[in-house]
């Protein structure tokens, strides 16, 4: 006897196969959360949540205080000169940072 094929060609998944996958998926997906209380990871959320903020200054804040400055200092500076600054400013930064390890 044949086993039913839909229009693709493809015979459809058993029903048995396919709920032992679903409580695979489930069962993978409880260790992960339950990864997240463990003792060894709220230990590291002050590392976390630290190197966030970092990113977070350097990426969005500190291009926005440079050009504001530079804005401040001289108001008729083109716009393409104050975006090339910053960008400048942070090729910089990213290098002094990867080679002298800052922060």
């Amino acid at each position: 006897m044949r086993q039913p094929v839909n229009e693709f060609g493809v015979q459809p998944p058993k029903p048995k196969l396919e709920k032992k996958l679903m409580e695979e998926i489930c069962s993978k997906v409880r260790k992960s959360f339950s990864l997240l209380f463990s003792t060894k990871m709220i230990l590291l959320y002050p590392a976390i949540i630290f190197a966030g903020l970092i990113v977070n200054f350097f990426a969005g804040v500190f291009p926005q205080l440079v050009s504001n400055l530079m804005t401040a200092r001289d108001p008729q500076i083109p716009s393409f000169v104050i975006n090339q600054t910053v960008m400048i400013c942070m090729i910089f930064f990213g290098i002094g940072d990867s080679i002298c390890k800052i922060d």
